[in-house]
């Protein structure tokens, strides 16, 4: 399985010229099935304009092999997204992998119809650079030798007209929540 550990986080990613707050909670349904939630505020802003969007969903992973488990394995996601900014809703699948130091999670063209057995679309999760994929939007938490999680979002310039938000393309540390003393929960709390 992997390293990374279920748990609350938080994250700050430039937005523009703004500044905005992700509050990521991943909780364990069971061993391969785990729930995902994701707050985005604006730090620098009124209460009543602070929600930029929530998302919702499960992560299913399916070992390559069960007798091996630190081998990692596929990954696919189903996110509901309300998005407050802009008065929508969204439901996307997002497709990936993982290792025991690396959870990477794409989301594809509408278009594509992609399959999470389609080593095609798998192999694009792979790649360095996204222009040349079918990828709109890429997340990646790592955990590092020193044990600290970091979260990477990328999204495909050329494909940003498929998107119906903004994505900062971003890679910060996330922090847990469970880490921070009194002091830095309120700082990181209000608004």
């Amino acid at each position: 399985m992997t390293a990374i550990r279920p748990g609350k986080y938080l994250t700050f990613l430039p937005l523009g010229n703004k500044t905005v707050k992700d509050s990521i909670s991943i909780a364990k349904k069971s061993e391969l099935l785990w729930n995902y939630s994701l707050v985005r505020k604006r730090v620098d802003s009124s209460i009543f304009r602070n929600f930029i969007k929530y998302e919702q969903g499960t992560f299913n992973l399916e070992l390559i092999d069960e007798n091996s488990p630190y081998l990692g394995g596929k990954v696919q996601a189903e996110i509901k997204q309300y998005n407050f900014s802009n008065l929508t809703t969204n439901s996307y699948k997002m497709f990936g992998y993982f290792t025991i130091n690396k959870l990477v999670l794409s989301q594809f063209r509408p278009d594509r119809n992609p399959n999470i057995n389609d080593d095609h679309y798998l192999m694009q999760t792979t790649q360095v650079n996204l222009e040349n994929t079918d990828i709109l939007h890429r997340q990646t938490i790592e955990l590092n030798g020193n044990g600290l999680v970091y979260y990477k979002s990328e999204s495909n310039s050329n494909l940003e007209h498929f998107l119906n938000e903004d994505i900062p393309n971003s890679n910060t540390e996330l922090v847990s929540k469970g880490q921070l003393n009194l002091k830095e929960l309120l700082y990181h709390s209000l608004p």
